[in-house]
C-alpha cells in the first residue's frame, strides 16, 4: 500500500491469501490509537452487516485516495470510517 501523507509513521500490508489490508501504526506515536481500535472494534461487533459494510467503505476510499488529498483538507480513512459507522446509527 501507499499512504500519501500520515500524522504519524505507518505501515500498510496485504495479507496475501485473502488481500485484506493492514493499516499499521506506532501506538507510541499515536496515543490515541488504542481508543480508535476500541471504537471500531465495538461497531464491528454491533451486527455481522457492519464489516462488510466498512469493508466496501474502505475499498472505496482506497479507490478515490487521488481525490481526496488530505494536505487539500479531507478526511483521512479512519474518519470517513468513523463518519460511515455514524451513518449506520
Amino acid at each position: 500500500g501507499h499512504v500519501v501523507a500520515a500524522r504519524v509513521p505507518r505501515l500498510l500490508l496485504r495479507h496475501r491469501r485473502t488481500g485484506i489490508e493492514l493499516d499499521i501504526v506506532e501506538s507510541g506515536r499515536d496515543p490515541e490509537a488504542p481508543a480508535k481500535d476500541d471504537l471500531v472494534r465495538a461497531w464491528l461487533e454491533l451486527s455481522p452487516e457492519v464489516p462488510v459494510f466498512a469493508r466496501h467503505l474502505r475499498a472505496w476510499v482506497r479507490e478515490h485516495r487521488a481525490e481526496l488529498p488530505r494536505d487539500e483538507g479531507y478526511p483521512n480513512s479512519f474518519l470517513l470510517l468513523v463518519s460511515g459507522f455514524w451513518f449506520l446509527s
